[in-house]
């Protein structure tokens, strides 16, 4: 038995942490792979240190062995070596196996979940997805070159594209992306990874940010595959108002104060333009091309919008995941994985211990931190 294995056992044989890990355990259970490759550090062993990393939000290498070395008091020397994990997140077979571990996890969690839109009438069963992306600086030992400086990378940081399933709380796929390349964009270029394409589920309903407006894309994204999405109108799109539609006076159109069908000049199919104002006095103007959904709904998902900005949250500040781990294109992109894996092993966690003790809400903390977000968030993005 290796000492990470030896390792991995004493920290996971009936702990909290085992407890937390299992569902991994499960998913893994389930890939098709060779550990051949991986004598010095079973892929087990892997995934556990790695989420172990994200838990203590250890931001260095050096910092993570450390840590293992100390996890067991009577070990003479660390578990496994600084270059041997280094290597091993530099993998693409490793990356290719834990993404397919992920998305067992992923399988398993929007089985498990609680729906929290199972309340929303007009939505049926269509998948709710946000998406946005984060940014996250250079490793340590490195410095970015951007195109100016005769490079490739972006001045923002590595982009982290990130797909989240509304309905479950829980991130579906992150697509990484070293170069100096536009949001918009590099969404469009998912439509030839045909594996992990979450635009490709069918009749699902986009809730995204401004930087994601490009009518003709959703257009014909409406046409292919019926799906529609939700966005914030920006100040300098030209349109013209072609008809006003009623505003059905119910509970789920509260505040809803105009819900007009409009022609936009980059696209020929029509669209809808709500105006919508908060109890507090706020207004905002939503553009969608989802025309079976009650205006007050549009309103609400895109508030709910804010459950991604939750995730980045969690990924850059109480995962240590504001830098790379590496340099390498794999490294980056298992740091990603590895943080989706910690973050829905969480949930997971959350709603088994909810409901074995009886607790009704078991994230009050995050949402109150969330709820605090929105508010200061509003206040920036006002129309």
């Amino acid at each position: 038995m290796t000492n990470a294995k030896r390792l991995a056992n004493q920290l996971t044989e009936e702990t909290v942490l085992g407890e937390w890990f299992r569902p991994m355990d499960r998913a893994l259970d389930k890939v098709r792979f060779s550990e051949k490759p991986f004598a010095s550090l079973p892929m087990r062993e892997f995934i556990l240190f790695g989420c172990l990393r994200q838990l203590q939000a250890v931001s260095t290498l050096r910092e993570m062995i450390q840590n293992l070395f100390h996890a067991n008091g009577q070990a003479v020397k660390p578990p496994v070596a600084r270059s041997t994990l280094s290597d091993a997140l530099s993998s693409h077979h490793r990356r290719d196996i834990l993404a397919k571990t992920l998305r067992q996890l992923i399988d398993n969690a929007q089985r498990s979940l609680p729906d929290r839109l199972a309340h929303i009438k007009g939505i049926g069963k269509r998948a709710i997805i946000a998406t946005d992306a984060t940014y996250q600086n250079e490793s340590y030992h490195f410095y970015p070159i951007s195109p100016s400086q005769g490079g490739t990378d972006n001045k923002k940081g590595h982009q982290h594209l990130t797909h989240f399933d509304m309905r479950t709380g829980i991130p579906l796929m992150s697509r990484v992306e070293t170069k100096s390349i536009a949001e918009i964009k590099l969404l469009k270029e998912e439509l030839r990874d045909a594996e992990l394409d979450c635009m490709a589920i069918k009749s699902a309903i986009h809730v995204v940010d401004r930087a994601f407006i490009d009518a003709r894309y959703w257009d014909a994204l409406k046409v292919k595959r019926q799906s529609t999405m939700i966005t914030r109108m920006k100040s300098n799109l030209k349109f013209e108002r072609t008809e006003q539609s009623v505003v059905m006076e119910n509970e789920t159109n509260q505040g809803v104060i105009s819900d007009h069908t409009i022609v936009l000049e980059s696209s020929t199919r029509p669209w809808r333009l709500i105006d919508f104002i908060t109890p507090d006095g706020e207004r905002y103007h939503y553009l969608t091309n989802d025309f079976d959904l009650e205006p007050g709904v549009i309103a609400f998902l895109y508030h709910r919008r804010w459950d991604i900005e939750k995730y980045f949250d969690n990924f850059k500040n109480d995962m240590a995941n504001a830098k790379a781990w590496g340099k390498s294109r794999e490294c980056i992109e298992q740091q990603s994985l590895l943080a989706m894996a910690s973050y829905i092993l969480m949930r997971l966690f959350i709603d088994k211990k909810s409901a074995d003790l009886g607790i009704i809400d078991g994230d009050t903390t995050q949402k109150l931190k969330h709820h605090a977000k929105i508010g200061r968030a509003s206040c920036r993005e006002r129309v």
